[in-house]
């Protein structure tokens, strides 16, 4: 029985989807802001994180079990700074492109009700009743 796996390099093709894993998870959640902040000031203890996060993989890997990475492989990206600034900088990539789909959203939601509101006040006008219907207007 075989108690250590043998260690074996991240290479640059999977550490970039768990990378891409990562920041999916994310903006799922839509916790940017707390996220980047933890990374940026944790940035000087990114080795210690990554050699407690081995101390941890045996027991995570049993609540874990996802298939795809494993702790350990986490572990591998963070020992390095150079990938810890990669992952900071493609969430903030992701995030200015949610905030701007964010803003689209807003606008087009927003046309669409003034859209509501002429089509209310022109059948309102059609139909005569107007002086009697009161229509909300929203300020």
């Amino acid at each position: 029985m075989q108690f250590f796996e043998e260690y074996v390099e991240v290479d640059d093709d999977r550490r970039d989807d768990m990378i891409d894993f990562l920041v999916t998870q994310v903006e799922k959640t839509g916790l940017f802001a707390p996220v980047l902040f933890f990374l940026e000031t944790g940035t000087p203890l990114s080795f210690v994180f990554s050699q407690l996060m081995y101390g941890g993989a045996p027991f995570a890997d049993v609540i874990l079990q996802n298939g795809q990475h494993t702790l350990q492989d986490y572990a591998q990206i963070f020992e390095d700074r150079k990938n810890l600034y990669l992952l900071i900088e493609a969430l903030e990539k992701r995030q200015e492109e949610f905030i701007e789909q964010q803003e689209k959203d807003k606008l087009r939601r927003k046309r669409q009700k003034q859209k509501e509101r002429e089509e209310r006040e022109k059948l309102g006008e059609e139909t005569g009743l107007k002086k009697w219907l009161k229509f909300p207007r929203k300020k």
